[in-house]
């Protein structure tokens, strides 16, 4: 065991060199690094010091990845007395069946915003055909890419608080992934919502397109964005910093663990929702998805103070 954890950090340090390992070992080499804890106090009681010595260095290199997160700039706190709007990322898994339970779940959070990820193909019509919500926009052609972005009606009813402006697929030629993108106004000012689903690095191809990808998810141009992903990546990720120092940031307090979500608060924390510093955020709150492998990220944004 002491040797395989060791080997695991290893191989997470190759995440900066942009491999399909290191990206995956990294995501994993707190939980690495939490694990060797026993194993260095038996070894230093048992005078074992050198396997000792040994476990203490890998285990800062496990959690040095970690370290700079805490010092990441954070979403400002929505202007007191202002209206939020409730936003929420849901990668609901592809799986069918579920359509009711799973509309349920979303309606239960009281979102005004809900990116669907690997919804089942059905879902977005059967949330449209109970009358409360209009699909912004939607790519399904089938499984693991499914995208939708969906809005409550009454939102953008005459009236409401959300104005439409425009809506679009994004389909960038190098990867599979797709975002869909809304340009809305809110409160008088435009607002631009992108949902997008990060392919997971499994292998070099896939990793080849999320060193493309992210940096490019975080260029807004001065515009204020709302994120909302599943990114497949851990704020120890290289790719994560790069997404950070562009500008993206996320709400305060705890991140929520998202995946797996049997894991619950032990798992990754993969799901975000992220803003630029025009806009506000209240700390970020899981939620459960009936029968998917993520939770949700659930999250109220407004105009920063």
């Amino acid at each position: 065991m002491w040797s395989g954890l060791v080997l695991w950090i290893a191989l997470a340090s190759t995440a900066y060199l942009g491999t399909t390992v290191g990206a995956l070992a990294i995501s994993w080499s707190f939980h690495a690094g939490v694990a060797l804890i026993p194993l260095f106090l038996v070894d230093f009681v048992w005078g074992h010091r050198r396997r000792a010595t040994t476990s203490f260095v890998v285990m800062v290199v496990a959690f040095a990845p970690w370290l700079p997160t805490m010092w990441q700039a954070r979403a400002y706190s929505p202007a007191k007395g202002q209206p939020t709007l409730s936003a929420l990322v849901a990668n609901t898994f592809y799986g069918s069946g579920r359509d009711e339970a799973l509309t349920a779940d979303i309606e239960a959070t009281n979102a005004g915003l809900v990116a669907l990820l690997e919804p089942p193909s059905s879902l977005p019509q059967h949330m449209v055909g109970t009358g409360r919500w209009t699909v912004l926009g939607a790519h399904t052609p089938g499984e693991k890419w499914n995208i939708a972005l969906m809005v409550q009606s009454a939102l953008i009813a005459p009236g409401g608080p959300l104005v439409v402006t425009s809506t679009q697929t994004l389909v960038r030629p190098y990867t599979d992934s797709v975002t869909i993108e809304a340009d809305l106004q809110w409160q008088g000012r435009a607002l631009h919502v992108s949902a997008v689903h990060a392919p997971a690095p499994t292998d070099p191809d896939q990793q080849a397109q999320r060193l493309r990808l992210l940096p490019n998810l975080a260029e807004q141009g001065g515009r204020p964005l709302l994120l909302l992903a599943d990114l497949n990546a851990t704020m120890a990720s290289p790719l994560w910093r790069t997404m950070m120092q562009q500008g993206l940031r996320r709400p305060p307090g705890p991140t929520p663990r998202t995946w797996p979500s049997w894991f619950g608060p032990a798992g990754l924390s993969i799901d975000h929702a992220l803003v630029t510093e025009q806009l506000g955020a209240e700390p970020a709150q899981p939620v459960w998805l009936t029968s998917s492998d993520h939770r949700g990220v659930l999250v109220k944004v407004g105009w920063a103070r």
